[in-house]
């Protein structure tokens, strides 16, 4: 039994050895993810003092195209360059207006994010790869019109940014797919919006996300 179990370690090993090199000289891939997320409470400016956000545990997700190319490939490591679009509504929770508090709010804050990813995996001898990564590029922000400073007439356009770390895994029997679970840190600059009431500047978007996704090699 001994014998059996140490002889699928090491059929196991090889597979995913095999499965790495198949794709070492370099090759394109499609991503997709869906998270759950949690977004820091931000202060309002330009209202009265003390107005406040809170918002709800979120769900969002991203697509990506990405592509590993052979002369940043060392054997033991890949890097990943990725063009991702992604997308969150966070609903309102609690919401502070005019001195005001509305626990049981109507609206929500939406993110749309383009960025550009660079990803780093660590290759060992198991078809499990830890990765780290960062991204930059531009998000999209819509202030719902029910959010209890008037009506939303704008949206905004900020920097956007983040960081990614977690582990994928390549079955042996698929070795062109990658499933992987993992962290995201999300974060903007911060939003201004035009409302009926006057304009009015929100805290730094701040958001953690937990994910699974996929990804197919061509």
């Amino acid at each position: 039994m001994k014998f059996l179990a140490a002889a699928t370690l090491i059929a196991s090993g090889l597979m995913a050895t095999t499965a790495f090199a198949a794709r070492q000289n370099g090759s394109w891939y499609a991503g997709i993810s869906g998270d759950v997320s949690t977004l820091n409470s931000t202060n309002v400016t330009g209202a009265t003092a003390g107005d406040n956000l809170k918002y709800k545990f979120s769900s969002g997700g991203n697509v990506a195209v990405g592509y590993e190319p052979q002369m940043f490939n060392n054997g033991t490591g890949d890097v990943r360059l990725e063009v991702e679009g992604g997308y969150h509504a966070f609903g309102l929770k609690d919401v502070t207006a005019g001195g005001v508090e509305n626990t049981s709010p109507n609206g929500d804050l939406r993110v749309a994010t383009l960025m550009g990813n660079v990803y780093y995996d660590l290759h060992n001898s198991t078809s499990l790869t830890p990765y780290i990564g960062a991204g930059a590029g531009d998000a999209q922000i819509n202030f719902a019109k029910n959010n209890g400073f008037g009506a939303t007439t704008s949206s905004d356009n900020r920097f956007a940014y983040q960081f990614m770390a977690g582990v994928s895994y390549t079955m042996p029997s698929m070795p062109k797919v990658d499933w992987s679970l993992g962290y995201r840190f999300l974060g903007t600059t911060s939003p201004q919006f035009t409302t009926t009431t006057g304009d009015i500047k929100l805290d730094a978007i701040h958001a953690s996300n937990a994910e699974i996704g996929l990804k197919y090699h061509f």
